[in-house]
């Protein structure tokens, strides 16, 4: 069992207004499941040029302070044929804010995700990428992408902690064994579907 947090647009046009970065997610509801969880997840959408990659770019990057978390993603992504990178360079791109929204666990840290506008269009039938078709439209690609998502939360929550939690908090397992929350940021997509996911929580996202 997990918990879900999710901020998303839903206005017909403009809904870019709405956003707001990782490192200034305020929602009391949202800081406080990853305050109460070993490991988050957030979950972004960006453009290939913020991204640092040429245009067109089917990607994922890969961020965060976890860096087992951040291993198993990519090892999992790369498994099933879909480009994973190691994120660098812009602080919100990369997830290396200790005010990151993920990184705001009993451990201090977390993973990111930003999937490129390419990515995720590719995981919908043609000109079938909008909020009321979505549902109804997806590719084998959404779930090969969900299926690697979830294998690499599956294996960090199996071992121990990466590292003690910080100031000596204990460390705790939320309701009926779960460790994880998973933080959904899309204002300008929207991930459907989302019982199947495992932990979330989101904030925005380009």
């Amino acid at each position: 069992m997990h918990d879900f947090w999710m901020f998303e647009g839903l206005m017909s046009s403009g809904n870019g207004a709405l956003h707001v970065t990782s490192t200034h997610c305020d929602d009391t509801i949202a800081r406080s499941l990853c305050a109460g969880s070993l490991n988050a997840l957030s979950l972004h959408g960006c453009s290939p040029e913020q991204a640092g990659l040429e245009s067109g770019a089917e990607a994922v990057l890969i961020g965060g302070l976890n860096p087992t978390f951040r291993q198993y993603l990519l090892e999992e992504f790369t498994a099933v044929g879909i480009r994973a990178v190691t994120a660098s360079g812009e602080e919100e791109i990369a997830g290396i804010s200790p005010d990151n929204i993920c990184n705001r666990t009993l451990l201090g840290m977390g993973a990111q995700l930003e999937m490129t506008t390419a990515l995720r269009t590719a995981m919908f039938a043609p000109g079938k990428n909008t909020i009321a078709d979505r549902a109804t439209n997806l590719l084998p690609s959404f779930w090969t992408f969900t299926a690697a998502t979830r294998r690499a939360i599956d294996r960090v929550e199996a071992g121990p902690p990466s590292m003690p939690p910080p100031c000596g908090a204990m460390t705790v397992e939320r309701r009926k064994g779960a460790r994880s929350v998973l933080l959904w940021s899309s204002i300008r997509w929207r991930l459907e579907r989302r019982p199947q996911w495992t932990p979330s929580v989101h904030v925005g996202s380009a």
